[in-house]
This record gives C-alpha cells, sequence and structure tokens, in this order.
C-alpha cells in the first residue's frame, strides 16, 4: 500500500528523489501513512496494557 501510495505523492508534486527536501517530505509523508492517526492497524491487534492485548490465540495453527 506505501509503495502505490508515495508512487502517487512522487508523480502528483513532480518530485526529485535526488533531492533531500524531497526525502524528507516522503519521509514525514511515510511516517503519517504508517503511524497517524489514521494509519490501518494489522487485524486483530491492540495496544500494550489493553486487556486481551497481546499474541492472538491460535487453534491448530490457524487465526480464530
Amino acid at each position: 500500500m506505501w509503495i502505490t501510495q508515495s508512487v502517487i505523492l512522487i508523480n502528483h508534486y513532480g518530485l526529485s528523489l535526488g533531492e533531500p527536501k524531497a526525502h524528507d517530505f516522503l519521509m514525514a509523508q511515510m511516517e503519517g501513512f504508517f503511524f497517524g492517526p489514521n494509519a490501518p492497524m494489522p487485524e486483530g491487534w491492540t495496544s500494550e496494557g489493553v486487556p486481551g492485548s497481546g499474541i492472538p490465540q491460535h487453534t491448530n495453527g490457524f487465526p480464530s
């Protein structure tokens, strides 16, 4: 998903990847994509300290 998003950003803004400012911009966008408030989390993931968090329980090697 990020690779597709980064290509869209590079093309839309006409970024030159040889420029440090373009790298800074893409890094900021990537951090928002992966860690921002609307970033998708893996299915079944909960944060530490939340009841039911941790490694999902599996039966017979398959997620329940």
